[in-house]
């Protein structure tokens, strides 16, 4: 069961990997065909899609619990509790 949990709060960053594979294929596609950029609205799509997978894992990370009990961007580099911003 822990392994699917976890399983679950990483499905963010695979749909994140998924995205950045699709962009890095459409760049190759693009510069093969002889284009210098992406079709505005795949752009659109893929950022959109990046956008919510990354806000996702930004939720899910912070609400995690941690093996000191503390989130890391709770902390500032001398080890004091901050709000994270």
């Amino acid at each position: 069961m822990l392994a699917l949990a976890e399983a679950g709060e990483q499905g963010w960053a695979r749909r994140v990997m998924t995205v950045l594979r699709e962009a890095n294929q459409a760049v190759a596609t693009a510069r093969e065909a002889g284009d210098d950029q992406l079709d505005p609205d795949h752009l659109a799509d893929l950022r959109q899609r990046y956008d919510k997978a990354t806000a996702w894992g930004r939720r899910t990370n912070r609400l995690r619990d941690w093996h000191d009990g503390n989130h890391p961007g709770y902390r500032d580099p001398g080890g004091h509790s901050v709000v994270m911003r």
